[in-house]
């Protein structure tokens, strides 16, 4: 009896072990089935398919042109790395240096560039939230959504329990709510050093839409030149 309770509690530890969090290094330059290590870093798309709860993404330093993503997982995804970096804080030491993510250009025009929910086509809030996403070191721009999912521009998040959107740049995107962002139904938010330029709503929101937050803080947060139809 002592031996199978034993085997039930490595068996168990062994579970948990294996679902820690980790980290998925990424750079344009990366390759599918990577992404353990700067050595060995893997695409962004990859890392964005394949991270599971409470991990994190980190992007060196770059240009990344992707398709539209969907996220329906709680990760974080830090850039500007200049790929040497063992911790997140270390990016400020040479001084912060954005990573670049662009819409494919053979996908303007559908989702947003990237889309954060739990259950992305179902209309109007979610039943279930996130607990957290976090977005912190990227420009975020050229992106255009379509008639259907055609609010936020570069992202678009719904249902979100602690959002974090920090070190942005949102400029030249497009859609009818929100041309930069849409955030909808956020229960606790966070945006700090954040710059929206340039972006174009043919409804409400050239640059931000939020919807249904209640409770977001903005520090050191500006709006230029984005613009709406009327």
């Amino acid at each position: 009896m002592k031996k199978i309770i034993l085997f039930s509690l490595l068996c168990a530890w062994a579970i948990v072990m294996d679902a820690q969090p980790r980290i998925w290094y990424v750079s344009s330059t990366g390759n599918m089935f990577h992404g353990d290590s700067w050595n060995l870093p893997c695409t962004f798309e990859y890392a964005l398919l394949n991270a599971q709860y409470g991990d994190q993404i980190w992007v060196k330093q770059g240009n990344y042109t992707i398709a539209p993503q969907i996220i329906n997982t709680s990760i974080k995804i830090y850039g500007g790395f200049s790929g040497w970096e063992g911790d997140v804080n270390e990016r400020f030491q040479s001084g912060l240096l954005y990573s670049t993510i662009n819409m494919d250009v053979n996908f303007i025009g559908t989702n947003p560039l990237i889309w954060v929910n739990t259950d992305p086509y179902q209309l109007g809030q979610c039943d279930s939230s996130l607990s957290f996403f976090t977005l912190d070191g990227f420009i975020l721009s050229d992106a255009e959504t379509d008639f259907r999912n055609n609010w936020g521009g570069a992202l678009r998040a719904d249902s979100i329990k602690n959002l974090t959107l920090n070190n942005l740049v949102v400029s030249f995107c497009i859609a009818s709510d929100g041309g930069g962002m849409y955030l909808n139904n956020i229960l606790h938010g966070w945006m700090e050093n954040v710059l929206f330029y340039g972006n174009f709503a043919t409804n409400l929101g050239g640059g931000l839409f939020l919807s249904y937050c209640t409770d977001f803080t903005m520090v050191n947060t500006a709006f230029t030149t984005n613009n709406i139809a009327y």
